[in-house]
């Protein structure tokens, strides 16, 4: 599979754009979720549909379709759908915002495992961190996302860390890729 520059530049700052949002987002729900549970489901819902949209954006946009495409097409509708969801129903939602996020959260994950294993095939010696952070991710979020019954100060600040962290193993995994992209084009 041979992406062009411009698609891995273009993934690069999607990706790059989410783990930013991602991250504020993470540090603001840590801060305010205890304070005002009802802001931050209409700030979540606004962030993700922020997300949502222009991932679908660049989808449509996009010349080439690969797994990862297809698998962001996936990703930016469902957090669309639940941005709507968040803006439209809060009181639903907020009970159960930190098991929503932990979700989102997974979702992340699971393309991240579609980004470890374009970075084994690119041979990259140290491939196995970015497996063991994957699994890592999911492992924490599916724990969080399955314990959404636990309104507790421990699960806001879990899901908060978790997508800190998530934020910044993007950040990390997004830059290596491109950079594996563009020594295996031997530019």
């Amino acid at each position: 599979m041979l992406f062009s520059i411009k698609y891995v530049h273009r993934l690069k700052w999607n990706g790059l754009y989410q783990s930013l949002m991602w991250s504020c987002f993470g540090i603001m729900f840590m801060l305010l979720y205890p304070v005002s549970p009802e802001l931050m489901t209409f700030i979540g819902g606004i962030m993700l549909l922020f997300q949502g949209v222009p991932q679908l954006i660049l989808f449509l946009e996009e010349d080439e379709r690969f797994l990862i495409s297809l698998l962001s097409l996936v990703e930016c509708l469902l957090v669309s759908f639940l941005g709507v969801w968040m803006l439209t129903n809060p009181e639903e939602v907020y009970d159960t915002l930190p098991a929503v996020l932990a979700f989102v959260t997974f979702l992340h994950a699971f393309s991240n495992l579609i980004i470890t294993g374009r970075i084994r095939h690119l041979q990259y010696p140290k491939w196995w961190i970015a497996a063991l952070v994957t699994a890592a991710k999911m492992g924490a979020t599916a724990a969080l996302a399955v314990q959404f019954h636990l309104h507790s100060e421990f699960m806001v600040v879990g899901t908060g860390i978790c997508m800190l962290l998530d934020a910044v193993s993007d950040i990390w995994m997004w830059k290596k890729l491109e950079i594996l992209i563009i020594q295996d084009m031997g530019i």
